[in-house]
């Protein structure tokens, strides 16, 4: 079983290994945990705690969705708002836009939210990362540049 996902630039693999490391897997200890199949989280957490794996936020994420039975489907679809969200959060404190903005948008991207979600469940593994390479580009633009606002 892979657990490292694909994933380009120095700030987008830092970012992604901070928020895996500071999950500290710590859904585990919200529920009774007995059939719920989290040893396969656990197994993740051993892996990324001997540095064998990268701890990538969004393997985490979907070895515990997938733990607690979630359709793949589903886990994907929530995870992509998650991090649509997180990206107008940004835009909200960068710009001035309110709170109700932000919203809006969200709702707004919503069926283009899902409509890539249902791609991105329909894509073979040989087809993961090969949008990589644009996305890389246009990160290192700015990778280093003096200040920044927030980790893209």
């Amino acid at each position: 079983m892979q657990f490292n996902g694909v994933i380009g630039n120095l700030d987008k693999m830092e970012k992604s290994e901070q928020d895996g490391r500071e999950i500290d897997f710590a859904p585990v200890d919200w529920f009774d945990t007995e059939n719920m199949g989290v040893s396969c989280l656990d197994h993740y957490a051993s892996l990324v705690a001997e540095n064998k794996a990268f701890g990538q936020y969004a393997a985490a994420f979907g070895i515990y969705a997938n733990g607690q039975g979630v359709e793949s489907s589903d886990a994907i679809s929530v995870f992509a708002y998650s991090q649509c969200s997180a990206v107008v959060t940004n835009c909200v404190k960068l710009i001035p836009l309110s709170q109700m903005d932000g919203q809006r948008i969200l709702y707004r991207f919503l069926p283009e939210v899902y409509r890539h979600a249902k791609l991105a469940h329909s894509v073979s593994e040989d087809d993961i990362g090969l949008s990589l390479p644009g996305l890389d580009i246009r990160a290192m633009q700015h990778e280093r540049l003096f200040t920044r606002q927030f980790i893209s």
